[in-house]
């Protein structure tokens, strides 16, 4: 009898611990039941969040595109006015400068006008000295270029006589033809300029030195010159300039 009572006793303790258990069971799934909402109702709430967030930037993004687009146009647009700027600012100096040489000119005629007054020399006088001066310089040129064209041509005739003469220092020409595969050029200049057999010459290209040349034929208005190799710098072309050592 005590041995029926004990098992009795012992299971309705099982059973009672059993229905705790169960509604401790019961109690833990409804409280994660409530954790997982809160937990999807906070990640909705946060996805919203960033998805709002997200359009937030890219409005901003979009702006901030637009605003540098602008300040570009706007910096493109000062560039241009302070070009322009500059622009006139140079016109301005440049007819400033003009005016000033302008006025500079008038006052000078002014004074020669007023100097020609003060003298006794009449018009006619002075038309006839200047047609002197004028047939002078003329003679002048044309014996200088005659004494130049004789001094070629007995450097030309009499190398030993000739041995001492200097080309013109003013003497200026060009290349009219450049032959790189014989190596001669052929000169705008002559005996009539003062160029000579065996006179060296250099030839010049922007400022810059190009080639040295040896004349080594003549004619009254062009010459024929062998390019030295050891003096080329470049090749000679037509049009480059011609000058003295």
């Amino acid at each position: 009898m005590f041995t029926r009572i004990s098992l009795i006793v012992a299971i309705v303790a099982a059973l009672t611990v059993t229905g705790l258990n169960v509604v401790k069971i019961r109690h833990q799934i409804t409280s994660l039941t409530a954790d997982r909402g809160r937990e999807k109702t906070l990640k909705e709430a946060a996805q919203r969040s960033l998805a709002d967030t997200n359009l937030k930037l890219s409005r901003a993004a979009n702006e901030l595109k637009g605003t540098q687009e602008e300040l570009g146009a706007i910096r493109i647009e000062r560039d241009a006015a302070v070009a322009r700027a500059d622009a006139e600012s140079q016109k301005a100096t440049a007819l400033a400068a003009t005016l000033k040489a302008t006025q500079e000119e008038r006052d000078q005629a002014a004074n020669d006008l007023a100097a020609l007054r003060t003298t006794a020399v009449s018009i006619e006088e002075f038309r006839t000295t200047l047609a002197s001066l004028k047939k002078v310089t003329g003679e002048r040129d044309t014996l200088t270029a005659r004494n130049h064209h004789l001094k070629a041509r007995l450097a030309k005739i009499d190398p030993l006589h000739g041995e001492g003469a200097e080309l013109p220092k003013d003497l200026k020409g060009t290349i009219k033809v450049s032959d790189p595969k014989y190596g001669f050029v052929v000169l705008n200049v002559g005996e009539d300029q003062g160029v000579f057999e065996g006179a060296p010459l250099l030839v010049h290209r922007d400022g810059r030195l190009v080639a040295k040349v040896l004349i080594k034929s003549t004619e009254p208005t062009r010459s024929i010159a062998n390019i030295l190799p050891g003096w080329k710098a470049a090749e000679i072309k037509e049009g480059d300039q011609i000058l003295v050592e």
